[in-house]
């Protein structure tokens, strides 16, 4: 079985609980022995433990086409992705995005971690998943909480594979009553469109 698993973060550079959560499920997912796990990180550092999956470095990524040299691709990427693998990718871009903020590889940079445009990359990243679910051949989406959710959803209208969600908490946990409109709407369409949820305990 192989699965598509959308992350935002991964030890060793860990922000909150979900490095260690995401770390935690590729680790076990492994140790079935019958899972191999893709997982989409918006900006790894090419330091990450890769023995349990294959991270798919979403900044590194095209979604928009640029005729770019093999080994200026390979000077760029090599330390995160293979060069390879971004021309898989380049050709399963979908729309044209020359209107987004795009480098010269036709890729768009993440901060990593929290930034004060999260939303805007959380939207930027539903759209590079799109490309990937296009390219990749899988069985199931893993959208590691309410960050990923929208890339999930995108990969599963895409390929018609079930969704399953992870929730760490609720904005309603996290805001203790002061709930983020944006961010509850994005939850509940997480939950509405997916075939399976995941909470990390019985109160949650």
């Amino acid at each position: 079985m192989k699965v598509l698993m959308f992350g935002w973060e991964y030890p060793p550079h860990v922000y909150g609980g979900l490095a260690t959560a995401n770390f935690g499920i590729s680790q076990g997912l492994h140790a079935q022995g019958d899972v191999e796990t893709v997982l989409c990180l918006p900006h790894p550092f090419g330091d990450e433990d890769r023995s349990a999956c294959r991270i798919v470095a979403m900044n590194c990524v095209p979604i928009a086409w640029r005729d770019v040299d093999y080994d200026y691709v390979k000077s760029r990427i090599t330390n995160v992705m293979d060069p390879d693998y971004y021309y898989r990718l380049r050709d399963h871009i979908y729309a044209d995005f020359n209107n987004m903020h795009v480098n010269d590889l036709g890729c768009m940079d993440f901060a990593g971690g929290y930034p004060s445009n999260l939303h805007e990359e959380i939207n930027n990243y539903s759209i590079i998943a799109g490309v990937v679910a296009r390219t990749e051949e899988f069985d199931i989406i893993h959208a590691h909480d309410w960050l990923t959710y929208p890339a999930g959803i995108h990969a599963k209208k895409v390929s018609g594979k079930p969704l399953c969600i992870h929730v760490h908490a609720t904005d309603f946990d996290r805001s203790r009553g002061k709930v983020n409109p944006t961010v509850y709407s994005i939850e509940k369409d997480g939950m509405d469109n997916a075939d399976c949820i995941m909470c990390v305990s019985e109160l949650t």
